[in-house]
């Protein structure tokens, strides 16, 4: 070979050289790459792991936690009934039987969370339906039917919620149950679910003979209709209970109303 061919092989030679240490220090940092990610693949699983194992023993703990509170609040209601039924004080048997409801109440709340798969959030119109069911069981047989209505998306609340709300729906439909209907008369009721998105409302509707022109609601308010006025303050709510014929021409009965915002963890 002449002079100027071995320059110009030198040259390409030269070139091939810095390509290929080029190439081979990209495969090295490649390789050094794939070890790291799978290095930090491992790692990732491995807290995928724990944090899997965790959660599911968090769910377990609370899962347990509710199923005691509910299984102690009917100890409780074991108990008022026992001492209701030893009770010859009619008064003191009708006082017994709103306190059970009452604990029925929050007892079926943490039932409801037990079986919910949310564990923190329960659908208050199937926990409404429920305790209707339980309401209507009590005493009052078919004379009166309950009808439960509500609008979509549903209404989810956390325990902070739902245990209010349980109670004030139990003295509701309770008061409903047991005044609107007088001498044995029977009616039906509707308790209407409203979910509006930044608030919620709750009505209880009856159509009794609706309540007496010259009744004094804020005066004569039962210890019932406090407890509904105090619940609907905690969780900055308004409650206002009026004949129905005050909204509608025509219409016969009372209606409550529970108004109240939904917060950010609602």
């Amino acid at each position: 070979m002449d002079s100027q061919n071995v320059e110009t092989i030198l040259d390409t030679l030269n070139d091939l050289s810095t390509v290929l240490s080029l190439v081979l220090r990209n495969a090295f940092l490649y390789q050094n790459l794939e070890q790291e990610v799978r290095k930090r693949t491992r790692e990732l699983e491995d807290k995928n792991l724990v944090l899997a194992k965790t959660l599911r023993e968090r769910e377990l703990m609370l899962k347990e936690i509710h199923h005691r509170v509910k299984n102690n609040l009917q100890i409780i209601n074991s108990l008022l009934y026992l001492q209701a039924s030893t009770s010859n004080d009619q008064r003191v048997q009708e006082a017994l039987e709103k306190g059970q409801n009452r604990i029925h109440s929050m007892a079926l709340v943490h039932e409801e969370l037990y079986h919910s798969e949310d564990l923190e959030r329960i659908d208050i119109l199937g926990y409404t339906k429920k305790l209707c069911q339980n309401l209507e069981s009590i005493e009052y047989g078919e004379r009166i039917t309950i009808r439960i209505e509500g609008t979509e998306p549903g209404l989810l609340l956390p325990i902070t919620y739902s245990v209010s709300i349980g109670i004030i729906l139990n003295e509701l439909i309770t008061n409903a149950l047991k005044h609107a209907y007088p001498q044995g008369t029977g009616g039906s009721i509707i308790v209407r679910i409203e979910n509006t998105g930044q608030n919620a409302t709750i009505t209880v509707a009856d159509d009794g003979p609706g309540i007496a022109e010259d009744l004094d609601i804020a005066q004569g308010r039962t210890l019932g209709l406090s407890l509904v006025h105090n619940l609907a303050q905690q969780i900055h709510g308004s409650f206002r209970i009026q004949n129905r014929s005050e909204l509608e021409a025509g219409r016969q009965g009372s209606i409550a109303t529970l108004a109240f915002p939904l917060g950010d963890d609602a």
